[in-house]
């Protein structure tokens, strides 16, 4: 038909592309003026069979859009060197989502990677690309804000002074064991307070 494998209803209702590819049944098919047309399941099946003109051309109020989204993989996102990240590789969802606030800017995934209008936006998780995936045209427009999070850089922690190598790579542990030792509170007769912490959290 003419929405190719996206569900007309949903199109027409909550302007949203529901892509049916993945049902490979004839379940939520249906046939009208010799067309056919795939629906995203039985609601919608039922609400076209009882008004399909309302769905289809010249009456539906929105028609499939010339530029479709498309999810792209790692391999595909490498194939397109040296195209860079639209929207600074921010997830453009979370920030709408976030109210555009400074704080809602959260990087994307290479995992989550969709091609629109010849742009390649990533997105945070399958459910933010989920969501740009059926309105792309909400999202792909957004002006990034004039201040960005500064780029993050891998710090080698063994190169960082002591205290702070002992901030960053055990502090958690240790906070984490001397917890767990004022809640056990063991007690040896023999040893001073100070082995007895010692040897309740190994050290030597």
């Amino acid at each position: 038909g003419e929405f190719s494998h996206f569900c007309p209803v949903s199109l027409a209702t909550k302007h949203e592309l529901v892509d049916c590819s993945f049902e490979t049944t004839m379940k939520f098919t249906a046939e009208y003026r010799a067309r056919y047309y795939k629906l995203a399941g039985q609601k919608e099946m039922d609400m076209f069979l009882a008004e399909a003109h309302k769905y289809v051309s010249p009456t539906a109020p929105h028609m499939l859009p010339d530029s479709l989204p498309k999810y792209v993989t790692k391999a595909e996102v490498k194939q397109m060197f040296p195209k860079e990240l639209a929207f600074r590789g921010y997830c453009p969802v979370t920030y709408v989502l976030g109210h555009k606030r400074y704080e809602a800017l959260t990087p994307g995934s290479r995992d989550h990677v969709v091609l629109y209008d010849d742009e390649v936006f990533s997105m945070l998780d399958d459910k933010t690309m989920e969501m740009f995936l059926r309105q792309p045209w909400k999202y792909n427009r957004t002006p990034l804000p004039a201040k960005l999070p500064p780029p993050r850089v891998a710090q080698d922690v063994t190169s960082l002074p002591m205290l702070g190598y002992m901030e960053q790579a055990v502090a958690k542990a240790i906070i984490a064991s001397m917890t767990s030792c004022s809640d056990f509170k063991p007690k040896y007769h023999t040893s001073t307070p100070t082995n007895q912490l010692c040897s309740t959290l190994d050290i030597t």
